[in-house]
Parts: structure tokens; sequence; C-alpha cells
């Protein structure tokens, strides 16, 4: 935040700013926040990793205690799914905008301090979401020990509800990606109306039709749910 802002002032005399992929190009042009694009929710899921910690440390070691604490914290775990359904977005602007030099720069300083112990920005930005899927684990691991059957019975819905939020947020995540590439799709073939909540792309590519000994060359697109064809 604080080197944006400072660099924000020199932009302008950026000399490749109209290259489309240039900083200049943007965050002016493009009118892109880079900040929210990039990290989307990530102070939100430092508060919830802060909670789980001082809940986890509060249970002290106790099997039992420690599956009562995080009962109360899965709910907050939800909030991850935004996190998720950006993460793409996240990853596309952070591979555009590492062929600006000065940005390129900036990342590869800021990888090779202590803090960043050895990892790539886009292994950080990773963390979260390789983070929310090793709580169930976690979990499993804590039902091997349990001694009881109303302890396993406890750790075994607890699991049951993290492999609920899990798929929900891995759900999110592919109806994100596959929204994004129907617009892809549509830009490409000139369309107006392909993307609709429940659809899914499939499949798409060149298609010839021969009627009365007559060949066409046409183009068309798979979907769950319709098969269009055309012109090229």
């Amino acid at each position: 935040e604080s080197w944006l802002s400072e660099i924000a002032f020199t932009l302008d005399q950026d000399p490749n700013r109209k290259d489309k992929n240039s900083m200049h190009n943007i965050i002016k042009k493009e009118n892109i926040d880079v900040i929210p694009v990039l990290f989307s929710n990530i102070k939100q899921i430092l508060d919830i990793n802060t909670f789980i910690l001082e809940k986890l440390q509060m249970a002290n070691g106790e099997r039992i205690e420690i599956v009562k604490e995080f009962k109360k914290v899965a709910p907050t775990l939800k909030f991850y799914a935004d996190y998720i359904k950006n993460f793409e977005n996240a990853r596309c602007l952070l591979k555009r905008l590492m062929q600006d030099i000065r940005f390129a720069t900036f990342v590869r300083a800021i990888e090779l301090q202590p803090f960043s112990k050895g990892h790539a920005l886009e292994s950080h930005l990773a963390k979260p979401w390789q983070r929310v899927m090793k709580y169930e684990l976690l979990l499993k691991e804590i039902k091997k020990g349990a001694d009881t059957e109303e302890e396993k019975g406890l750790i075994g819905q607890l699991v049951l509800d993290m492999k609920l939020i899990n798929h929900g947020m891995n759900r999110s995540q592919a109806a994100s990606e596959n929204q994004k590439l129907l617009l892809e799709k549509q830009k490409h073939y000139g369309m107006s109306d392909l993307t609709k909540p429940a659809r899914y792309f499939i499949k798409d590519g060149d298609l010839k039709v021969i009627k009365d000994g007559k060949k066409r060359e046409l183009s068309f697109i798979l979907c769950n749910d319709v098969l269009i064809w055309g012109r090229k």
C-alpha cells in the first residue's frame, strides 16, 4: 500500500505506459484498485486466524477442548469463500503486473526479505486457501485418538461440517471460474447472452456440416444445457 501510494505520482511518466500490461494502463486506464484485487479480504482472514489461535490456546492442548473450541469458530470459515472466489482474479492480475519492471523489482525485493521465508508472492496468496483445507485433516488426526464414542461422534460431526464448508468453497470457486470462461467465449464469438447462473461450459471448436453434397465450416459452443453453432 505504501509503495503503490508513492509510485502513483510517477505513473504518468512511465515510458512503457502504452503497453497493455504496464502499471499505468492497468491502474489508470482500467481503473483497477490493485490491493483489493490482489489480496481480497485478507485482513478479515487474519482476524479469523487470530480468533482461532486464541481459542485453540484456551483449549490448552486438551483434545476434547480443542474440538469444542473449533466447533465455536467453524462458522467464521465461511468468509474464506470470498477470498477463494477472488483467487484466480488475483493470480491473473499478478501475472500481468509482473511484466512491469518497477512492480516486478519491488515484489522480488520483498520476496528476498526474511519475513517472506523464501516464498514467492503467488505462493503467499495461495496459503489461506491451502490452510482452510487442512483443518479437516487436522480434525481427522484428532479423531484417531478419541477415547469414547461421544468424543468420536462430536469430532466426526465437526469433520463433516468442515467437509461441507470445503465442498461449498470448491463449488464457489469452480462456478466463478466457469462464469469468467463463459464471458471470454461470449466476447470471442461476438455473442451477447451466453452467460447464465446454472450454465457450464463444456467444449468449443470447429464443426463441419455436409448437406446435399455441400460442406460448410462452422464453429460451435457446447454447454450443459445448450449447443450453439454458426458461421466462423
